[in-house]
């Protein structure tokens, strides 16, 4: 329930016997009779699309992260969000999030040198790609998904496509 606001009474000297508060401006403060609101004439300058997108992007908004509210602005947010989607798997939101890196990567320093793996991690690159290429050469659909982890519990779906290959549906990706 909102709180009334409260006025105060104007000294008896300049306003006379009125309120002053919320829409209740001193008298002497008010708008003179004939008088404009915009003196020099001119208009507020009309956004440019760029402008109105950047201006939306910028806006701050406030989630819950782990109980914890924090402050993101929405570029943030939706690239945030764009991640999420590319580790559900979503082909388009990995394509979107590295075509994004692509185009905006500002250092060299970020780039990605393969030789410089993990052994690890280049064995698990290597089998699911090996994975992938099997599936390809007995038949199965680039565009086909299992939806049931493997046996090995690694998660990878049988349809993915390394970005080398090319569809059979003629696309390419």
């Amino acid at each position: 329930m909102r709180r009334p606001r409260k006025l105060r009474r104007a000294d008896s000297g300049t306003n006379g016997n009125h309120d002053i508060g919320y829409r209740k401006p001193p008298i002497a403060g008010r708008w003179k009779p004939g008088q404009s609101g915009n003196p020099s004439g001119q208009r507020k300058a009309t956004k440019t699309v760029a402008q109105a997108i950047d201006e939306t992007l910028m806006r701050k908004m406030t989630i819950e992260e782990d109980g914890r509210p924090i402050t993101l602005t929405l570029q943030e947010l939706i690239l945030r969000n764009l991640g999420y989607a590319a580790a559900q798997q979503d082909t388009n939101a990995i394509k979107i999030l590295f075509a994004l890196k692509d185009r905006y990567q500002e250092s060299s320093a970020t780039k990605f040198d393969p030789a410089e793996l993990d052994p690890n991690d280049r064995a698990i690159i290597e089998g699911y790609l090996e994975k992938i290429q099997g599936a390809a050469d007995t038949g199965g659909s680039p565009t086909s998904r299992s939806s049931e982890p493997s046996a090995t519990g690694d998660n990878t779906c049988a349809g993915d496509v390394r970005p080398d290959q090319k569809s059979t549906d003629g696309e390419s990706s």
